[in-house]
């Protein structure tokens, strides 16, 4: 989308998505395409291909909170539940069976909202390789 600052790229398993506030874009693009795309100077880059045949990985992907760009760093905007139990008879497919989780597990996480640094760290602590990227190329964080 011409014009777009992207913010996050991000890439888990075959497909790579560059996210920005109300918008995304995936495809299957390499993160190293996608860094070359107008917009994505400055973006922060997660690779968790390497964790692709964890056996958590599909656990992690649906329960992983939602990233909102005008969070500070720490705050966290929890799924309203309250609601979600009024919605729940007008859902269908995907969607009732997403909110029916939410619904039924109060520690589920997946429509919950997070800071962009948060998410980072949560992907970090699980072993995805962070990065940023700085004039078309993915500049990758030195392992500690």
């Amino acid at each position: 989308m011409k014009g777009t600052q992207w913010k996050l790229l991000k890439q888990t398993c075959g497909e790579a998505w560059a996210v920005a506030k109300g918008t995304s874009l995936s495809g299957y693009l390499s993160l190293e395409e996608l860094a070359k795309h107008e917009g994505t100077e400055g973006a922060v880059v997660i690779d968790a291909r390497m964790l692709a045949e964890h056996k958590d990985v599909v656990g992690w992907v649906i329960n992983d909170p939602l990233v909102n760009f005008e969070l500070k760093d720490g705050d966290v905007e929890p799924f309203d539940r309250e609601s979600l139990a009024a919605v729940l008879p007008g859902l269908g497919g995907h969607f009732k069976e997403i909110a029916l989780v939410a619904h039924e597990n109060p520690t589920w996480r997946g429509l919950d909202n997070v800071s962009l640094l948060e998410h980072v760290r949560t992907w970090r602590a699980r072993g995805a390789s962070i990065g940023k990227v700085v004039a078309g190329e993915i500049q990758w964080e030195a392992v500690c």
